[in-house]
């Protein structure tokens, strides 16, 4: 029984949360530049927590079953980094259950959606959407390219930010648009690292990722450059008064990532881009608090 719950557990793979609760609730601070209300924050973290990222792992485990094998997840510091979860392979958890938990969850979001919000409600219908499509046929995001990152961008950057920015003040404007957007790119940079490693597994599957399309030299000066770019574009923000940004948390991200970029572009042993996937992951939640100081 303590298996089950614990593969329960792994299956969803909460560091994989990160990306998506960082962003939601810096963007729920930047409204009101304060803590949110503990209902808000309780919102957040289930939509933006178990409710799709960690549906959304799930599912993508439930679909990669066939090519996933054990001997082929990455794990850094103890922790699976791609590759799958390795739970259903383990017969910790079955795929039926797998695809229960995932579509328990996303129902789950529904409902609390529909309960706070009518707006809610149609952002989480667009983002399960969004969840479901990557992995599952005919669609597939995660095999077209370049889509697989646009997809990415949308829910974890523009969608977890502006959300958090909506639960928060009830409206949207230009402040949290543009930040989100910055942030979508550097969920690209960061996050689709994850791809290089899993260049030879995707290529042998025929899963067009941009690193099996392009080569990964190709794909990681792709990532490099999106790892770099947004922070520039927010000082040009910044600059021009329509967005502020934290300087000092800029200069720490920025120094850490120009490593973090030089790396992936010199080296792309599963072991080092393993290790940059991980902490880019970590740097996908820190970085959206650049912008709690943005209140217009």
């Amino acid at each position: 029984m303590l298996r089950k719950i614990l593969g329960f557990i792994l299956i969803l793979r909460p560091w994989f949360w990160i990306p998506a609760l960082g962003p939601a609730i810096a963007g729920a601070i930047a409204a009101k530049c304060g803590i949110p209300s503990s209902d808000t924050l309780l919102a957040i973290f289930f939509i933006f927590g178990p409710g799709i990222p960690g549906a959304a792992e799930a599912l993508n485990d439930f679909f990669d079953r066939k090519c996933d094998t054990i001997e082929g997840i990455r794990v850094v510091f103890g922790i699976p980094s791609s590759g799958g979860s390795g739970m259903i392979q383990r017969r910790w958890v079955t795929a039926k259950e797998t695809l229960f938990l995932a579509v328990f969850l996303f129902l789950s979001v529904l409902v609390i959606s529909w309960m706070i919000s009518k707006t809610l409600f149609c952002i989480s219908l667009v983002s399960i959407f969004l969840a479901v499509t990557y992995s599952a046929p005919p669609i597939r995001w995660k095999g077209r390219g370049v889509w697989s990152c646009i997809v990415q961008a949308i829910f974890y950057g523009f969608i977890s930010f502006n959300t958090g920015w909506f639960l928060s003040c009830g409206k949207f404007n230009l402040s949290p648009a543009l930040a989100g957007i910055l942030l979508g790119m550097l969920i690209i940079g960061y996050g689709s690292t994850a791809d290089i490693a899993d260049y030879a597994r995707d290529k042998k599957n025929k899963i067009k990722t941009l690193p099996v399309v392009y080569g990964p030299k190709a794909a990681s000066i792709f990532y490099a450059v999106l790892m770099i770019l947004p922070y520039l574009l927010a000082l040009v923000f910044h600059s021009l008064g329509v967005l502020r940004v934290n300087n000092i948390l800029l200069i720490t991200l920025v120094s850490v990532t120009c490593y973090l970029a030089w790396r992936t572009m010199v080296d792309h042993s599963v072991e080092n881009i393993s290790k940059i996937h991980m902490m880019g992951v970590m740097l996908e939640g820190i970085a959206p608090f650049l912008f709690v100081t943005s209140i217009y």
